[in-house]
């Protein structure tokens, strides 16, 4: 891969090494853009990764908070606008919703101001804005702090936004709500509290109206909306995390309900935050 000057580039910005990575995205190899029907998603030379523990090798004269050899954690996103520039507003960022800034820099196959590239955890050192490189506690592994970037940050971001409490019943699609029975004995095991057979009329029948919240990370063609639809209580909400190729179609009758469709994307700089303090205190994740 192209190598980067020795600097990290900008005076905020820092460059790390990554030691521990993981990515719960596909990963492709191409001489071509990958592409869905939404997008291009990745373009030759692309290193991707973007669920990354690594150490501060490099930091620029601003940078406050880090230093060389700090252990830090990044996600799906390494820069944001702020709303700085006068010529390019932008209103997300004004109101502090960062991770949709309309500027914004992602982790890896995209390019900073100066023309440069992102890559992504899979490379020999990545740079990015010292804002999104997230010191870790000594009583978070980075094994565990990994997957929490992007997959963690990407379901706590909803579940707080919509003040998600003790008592609230949520589900999630492809874990406690399967379409196979073979993943009740481990989904139990990690803690679920109830496992539901969607493949089956009786299955669907006891999941019927049994959740506050239902999560939806698939990203399927012609997946059951309006069965999903069916298990929330009245007044619930479905959280769309996937994104599949097809059109999203359901019944409108979900008017009658009163349930809502909330859409969300990864996860701010706060939000990154408290994941990453609310994990240690409530399980006693330890380093290695």
């Amino acid at each position: 891969m192209p190598r980067e000057k020795s600097s990290p580039g900008s005076s905020s910005h820092v460059r790390l090494v990554p030691t521990t990575w993981r990515s719960t995205s596909p990963i492709a190899v191409s001489v071509g853009p990958i592409s869905t029907r939404w997008r291009a998603t990745a373009s030759y030379s692309c290193v991707v990764g973007h669920e990354i523990v690594g150490e501060v090798t490099l930091a620029g004269a601003n940078v406050e908070m880090l230093a060389v050899g700090d252990r830090v954690a990044v996600g799906a996103h390494v820069w944001a606008c702020w709303n700085k520039n006068p010529d390019a507003p932008c209103r997300n960022c004004a109101l502090r919703e960062d991770a949709l800034c309309d500027h914004a820099v992602y982790t890896y196959d995209s390019t900073y101001e100066d023309g440069s590239p992102s890559y992504g955890g899979y490379a020999d050192y990545i740079r990015l804005d010292s804002n999104y490189a997230f010191k870790l506690p000594d009583n978070l592994s980075s094994d565990v702090a990994a997957p929490l970037m992007y997959a963690g940050v990407t379901v706590f971001t909803p579940l707080k936004r919509e003040g998600v409490k003790a008592g609230d019943r949520v589900g999630v699609v492809g874990v406690a709500f399967s379409r196979s029975a073979n993943k009740e004995q481990e989904v139990r095991a990690l803690g679920a509290a109830e496992f539901f057979n969607l493949s089956s009329e009786d299955g669907q029948k006891k999941a019927t109206n049994s959740v506050d919240y239902l999560i939806l990370t698939a990203h399927a063609n012609n997946m059951p909306y309006n069965l999903y639809l069916s298990l929330l209580h009245e007044c619930g909400t479905l959280i769309m995390l996937g994104i599949p190729n097809d059109e999203i179609k359901f019944s409108p009758l979900f008017v009658m309900r009163a349930l809502r469709v909330h859409g969300s994307l990864i996860g701010g700089i706060q939000d990154v935050k408290d994941v990453l303090g609310w994990l240690p205190r409530r399980t006693g994740a330890q380093s290695r």
